[in-house]
């Protein structure tokens, strides 16, 4: 399989007439919403357009369906019509519970895979237990910053240590399940630099891709997180430098000017197998 998307853009499922956009917009992967975005009138209408959902020639990217939270009224309708349409998985919102993961891959099935979306209190506390829940279907652990200030009750500005509280908290329950972390969209569509400065940040964080909510977005997350073949390069470059040491009789390798350890080997061997 193909490296995790760097970025997974939004669509509201029942808005049928923002998909040549975003088609066209660059995304890695679209995120089709039957939850938030979607008003409660609209839910039958937006499972529905999952059934005509037609990628155009070329489309490469994943597809995923934001469902409701498995103990929402709507999610069986849901992961019925996830299940029956041509999209990659589903982003399992507001989840806090190992049994809530267990349920919705059932309901799924085998096939989709399983994007889950920590965004309360609970689900933060308990992000190790969700990371490894053992559902083979579960591939990447996201944060959903709105819904835990929410759920946090810290006010209309609260510190931003509270955020990234959460945001270590998901990455290293990602890292230590060998999953990907996402992070949460930049609600600001005209703030660009913001948006390049905080993905930037949650690239340093260990988050190594972003939700995006317009189309203008995604070439700045792009470049915030980085280029994958860059990295693969600096990677072979450091297990060339290590080995050539090695060869020479050398107890210590540089690149760069700066010393190879272990840990940067470790990491520079992984990249160059592609993980």
């Amino acid at each position: 399989m193909s490296a995790f998307p760097r970025s997974l853009l939004f669509v509201p499922a029942h808005r049928e007439t923002m998909l040549p956009h975003a088609w066209a917009s660059g995304a890695e992967a679209l995120v089709l919403d039957l939850e938030d975005s979607v008003p409660a009138a609209e839910k039958a209408a937006a499972r529905d357009a999952l059934a005509r959902l037609a990628p155009p020639d070329g489309w490469t990217g994943r597809i995923f369906v934001r469902v409701n939270a498995v103990t929402a009224p709507e999610f069986a309708a849901d992961a019925q019509a996830v299940a029956a349409a041509r999209v990659h998985g589903a982003v399992l919102p507001k989840t806090e519970r190992p049994d809530e993961v267990r349920c919705a891959a059932d309901a799924l099935g085998p096939d989709r895979a399983i994007v889950l979306l920590v965004e309360t209190a609970r689900g933060v506390v308990g992000a190790a237990d969700l990371a490894r829940c053992g559902v083979p279907q579960m591939v990447a652990l996201a944060f959903g910053a709105e819904d835990y200030r929410a759920s946090m009750d810290a006010g209309v500005t609260p510190d931003p240590a509270l955020f990234d509280f959460a945001r270590l908290a998901i990455a290293t329950a990602a890292a230590a399940a060998g999953l990907p972390a996402v992070d949460a969209p930049e609600l600001d569509v005209t703030d660009l630099e913001g948006l390049r400065a905080s993905t930037r940040r949650a690239r340093g964080l260990g988050f190594c891709a972003r939700f995006a909510i317009h189309p203008s977005q995604i070439s700045v997350i792009h470049d915030a997180l980085g280029d994958p073949e860059a990295d693969r390069r600096w990677a072979a470059r450091v297990v060339e430098a290590y080995e050539r040491a090695a060869a020479e009789g050398r107890g210590a390798a540089a690149l760069d000017g700066r010393m190879i350890d272990a840990a940067t080997l470790r990491r520079a061997r992984a990249l160059t197998r592609g993980e």
